[in-house]
């Protein structure tokens, strides 16, 4: 009940001390992100997709419910904090994360279905770059394993451990990144 009443309070604070800034979205219920994808590549581990957000008015940070087109998210609406970068064997909540990956934080998806030896190799993927990356569980998404920079993401079809580390070291805190050398921690541990 604490944890609860914590959060509540320091989102509810964020949101008034960001709102009285101008940067937190004013509307009231559910906020719908649109992207279009822009550019696709072809990668050894599958393919890369470049999005643009359509329908943002500069406006990013918002403490309402984010309607996202897919998962995991690119990069749109998200609250006014981010998660703090690591290894997480659960889904956390993507507002939290894509603010992370403003801030230029890789975000490494699994699903439950991801092989133990995987894994393995994308923990110590993170754990090699621990001020900007962070890794979930999450299931939603059409592919075992995913990984995701602000704007750009690499659906792996087929495994590749060269081409995935090759991606990471590109676009953690990479050419995409809105915020480059924001922090990826001082915000939440979820």
């Amino acid at each position: 009940m604490k944890k609860h009443i914590g959060w509540a309070v320091l989102m509810g604070s964020l949101a008034l001390a960001q709102g009285s800034m101008g940067q937190t979205s004013q509307a009231k219920g559910p906020v719908k992100v649109v992207l279009k994808a822009i550019k696709t590549e072809k990668n050894p581990a599958g393919t890369v997709t470049f999005y643009d957000d359509t329908n943002t008015t500069g406006v990013l940070h918002t403490v309402e419910q984010v309607i996202y087109p897919f998962f995991p998210p690119v990069r749109g609406m998200h609250f006014p904090v981010w998660a703090n970068c690591g290894i997480y064997l659960k889904t956390i909540d993507p507002r939290l994360v894509v603010h992370s990956m403003e801030h230029g934080a890789l975000w490494v998806t699994y699903k439950s279905t991801t092989t133990a030896a995987q894994l393995s190799f994308l923990q110590g993927l993170v754990k090699a770059s621990p001020a900007y990356r962070i890794m979930s569980m999450e299931n939603r998404q059409t592919a075992d394993v995913v990984l995701t920079a602000w704007g750009v993401q690499l659906v792996v079809n087929t495994w590749d451990e060269k081409a995935i580390k090759a991606f990471a070291d590109q676009y953690t805190n990479g050419s995409t990144t809105p915020e480059q050398g924001a922090p990826c921690s001082g915000g939440l541990t979820p």
